[in-house]
């Protein structure tokens, strides 16, 4: 079976963050299938060996589901694989699909499939079987010019915060940000992609709005496509989307009505509104982010006279310095609008140790993309937590990671090109046979 039809059964069972049973289920007797030695650990990291292997190919296996997913319809026009209404899931899907294949092929191999990558990197944290190869090549790259070597390490910020009620009076509104593209909040956060939560924000402030409830975004790691907020306000709300209603829509649910809204609804805007969104330091390469955040989540619950306000951030950097940084940066804003602040999810930057093994499989890549280079990545892969578990078991790994085209992944306009998947397939099994 080749590549794609792997992937395309993948996308046939559910698999979503916290939802990868069966999917789960599926590798591991595909594995036993084809020869291998399975253990699953208790994070759901799907170990398979055989044969006397040197490299160990590794790819997490659960999803990002924006849009219609889990229902996932695979659309191909020839030149790209899409998904109609929700993202695809390439982002690891087609490397756990080249796993299987090579799984199919060779004698002597190990894989290493990991589970909820997509949210914290929870299976690889939880990790505790040792490796047996020498060498690792991780394959949840997006670019395949590109072998990466050191990628950002990460943090959720999580801010609280609760609000008095009070009775107001005035017109009530719905008001939405609705189907913006959305995207990757590491890989994309450079493009300057619309944050519907950052829009919402910025209009209900213009217009002196009072918040009763604010609720938006859909992932951690994903830039907000959608936002809702249900307000006070004076303003004839209609009037004033001239120009926006591509994307804000706006409907009257009551006259003059009395409603309880959050007393600290100015406060809380203006915080929303002057928190940065998108690079905080830009690197030595034009565009390319030393540290970012992306403000991802919003939402608002009702507890009696108060009102739980929970906004999550995911904040990333190329080097410990400037993670630290960025979180100070944030942590000291928000402790100033009477936020609390908890961090979780952390994940330190990774550099490779070695790059010998990087610098063959440039050798490799090369024959196909000649103006292949080693990079980075300012986005979070499982390959420094990988190495730091080895050297627990006095193993220093050399690893590096290569990947398809995959564009806007994390969103429902996610595709990828199907002439790399060949490609890398092809680097991926002459690297195999190089150090078979």
């Amino acid at each position: 079976m080749d590549v794609i039809k792997l992937f395309n059964e993948i996308c046939g069972i559910s698999h979503c963050s916290f939802n990868t049973q069966k999917l789960a289920d599926y590798l591991l007797n595909y594995a036993k299938s084809c020869g291998f030695s399975v253990k699953i650990d208790d994070f759901g990291n799907i170990h398979a060996i055989k044969g006397r292997p040197k490299i160990c190919l590794q790819a997490h296996y659960d999803m990002v589901c924006v849009g219609l997913a889990p229902e996932i319809k695979v659309q191909n026009d020839g030149l790209y694989l899409s998904a109609l209404h929700s993202s695809l899931g390439a982002d690891n899907g087609i490397g756990v699909a080249i796993c299987m294949k090579m799984m199919a092929e060779f004698e002597n191999l190990e894989v290493l499939f990991t589970n909820d990558e997509e949210v914290g990197m929870l299976g690889a944290a939880g990790f505790d079987g040792q490796l047996k190869s020498e060498f690792l090549l991780n394959l949840d790259s997006e670019c395949d010019d590109e072998i990466i070597t050191s990628c950002a390490g990460g943090v959720l910020i999580g801010l609280s915060a609760k609000s008095a009620l009070k009775q107001s009076f005035g017109r009530i509104y719905e008001i939405s940000v609705a189907n913006l593209p959305g995207g990757h909040s590491g890989v994309e956060i450079y493009k300057n992609i619309p944050n519907a939560i950052k829009i919402l924000a910025e209009f209900l402030e213009q217009n002196k709005c009072e918040i009763i409830s604010f609720d938006g975004g859909e992932r951690t790691n994903s830039i907000p496509a959608n936002a809702r907020a249900v307000v006070l306000c004076d303003e004839v709300l209609e009037q004033k989307i001239q120009n926006k209603a591509d994307f804000i829509s706006v409907k009257q649910i009551n006259l003059n009505s009395k409603h309880q809204s959050l007393e600290k609804s100015a406060e809380i805007l203006g915080f929303l509104t002057a928190l940065k969104h998108g690079i905080y330091e830009l690197g030595t390469e034009l565009s390319t982010p030393k540290s970012s955040a992306n403000l991802a989540i919003i939402s608002t619950k009702n507890d009696g006279d108060l009102c739980a306000l929970d906004i999550e951030i995911y904040a990333r950097a190329m080097d410990n310095e400037s993670l630290e940084k960025i979180k100070n940066t944030i942590s000291k804003q928000a402790l100033n609008a009477g936020f609390s602040v908890v961090y979780s999810e952390q994940s330190a930057p990774w550099v490779s140790a070695g790059d010998d093994f990087a610098k063959k499989v440039l050798e490799i890549l090369k024959k196909y993309r000649p103006n292949a280079k080693i990079t980075s990545i300012h986005a979070g892969l499982e390959c420094g937590i990988l190495c730091a578990k080895a050297l627990k078991f006095g193993k220093t790994l050399q690893v590096c990671s290569i990947g398809p085209n995959i564009i806007s992944p994390h969103s429902t306009h996610e595709k990828c090109e199907i002439a790399s998947i060949d490609r890398i397939q092809k680097v991926v099994r002459q690297v195999l046979n190089a150090f078979s």
